[in-house]
């Protein structure tokens, strides 16, 4: 089976981080079966470790709305094989994840898994693993996107929504979910999840409680009424959260990832 990495690189990533990501990737990548694609500029394509001989590796550029929807978006339209994984260029694909994907998703739609949490080191600080139903992902995410990969087929005639700054994936996989497609979660992590400091300013603050209630209003546009009120009761806990000062919002968000949620 073949399958599609999908990878955007936004235009400030820390050069290390996308290069151990790159490398995680070429060590288990099917170089007869796979594809790459990444939406990157080609000269900063140029910096990064360069794929092995012989792998099919397709360079899109970026929209000129770079935001992580639009430019996940424009890589949607180069998928050509069966299967897609998503790939955020700061995280680390463990060496069981194409084969733990290949081998659950025989039997589902979607496929996701627990993770660890990294530091920007790269120092272990915890393992998330998933539970839970369905329905309650509308209170919580347990489909995290950096960890999933699904039919391809699925995502024909969909889009991430470029008008949300955080939760597009969220209120994807909401959609999703509506079709009703099987999910598979591996409670084994395939990717070691890199918490940055500095990406959190969107998360936190007013400016986090303004993007929370726009993508779960998003949402309920399309939710039955358990799924509404989960995502309700889900906004108001978050939003205490990001409320808190930055430094106890750092913690506990670290916490909830590294936790068994």
């Amino acid at each position: 089976m073949s399958i599609d990495w999908l990878i955007p690189i936004g235009p400030n990533e820390n050069d290390e981080h996308v290069n151990v990501c790159l490398r995680s990737i070429y060590a288990q990548i099917s170089i007869e079966n796979d594809g790459l694609i990444i939406v990157c500029e080609s000269d900063q394509w140029s910096r990064y470790i360069q794929p092995p001989s012989g792998l099919e590796c397709m360079l899109v550029k970026p929209p000129l709305k770079k935001n992580a929807s639009s430019c996940r978006n424009v890589g949607l339209g180069y998928i050509k094989r069966p299967f897609v994984i998503f790939q955020d260029s700061d995280d680390i694909a463990m060496s069981c994840r194409r084969s733990a994907v290949l081998s659950a998703i025989v039997s589902a739609d979607l496929v996701c898994s627990g993770y660890y949490i990294i530091d920007e080191q790269g120092a272990i600080l915890g393992q998330r693993s998933l539970h839970g139903s369905n329905e309650m992902f509308f209170f919580r995410n347990n489909i995290p996107l950096p960890t999933l990969a699904l039919k391809s087929e699925l995502l024909i005639g969909m889009e991430f929504d470029e008008n949300l700054s955080m939760g597009e994936d969220n209120e994807l996989i909401g959609r999703l979910l509506k079709k009703g497609v099987v999910v598979k979660r591996l409670d084994a992590p395939t990717i070691k999840y890199r918490v940055i400091r500095s990406k959190h300013g969107y998360r936190t603050g007013y400016i986090g409680v303004s993007n929370e209630l726009k993508y779960r209003t998003a949402m309920i546009k399309y939710s039955n009424a358990k799924q509404s009120m989960l995502l309700i009761v889900g906004a108001a806990v978050c939003i205490a959260v990001k409320l808190l000062p930055r430094s106890w919002f750092d913690i506990v968000h670290r916490y909830s990832h590294g936790g068994r949620v």
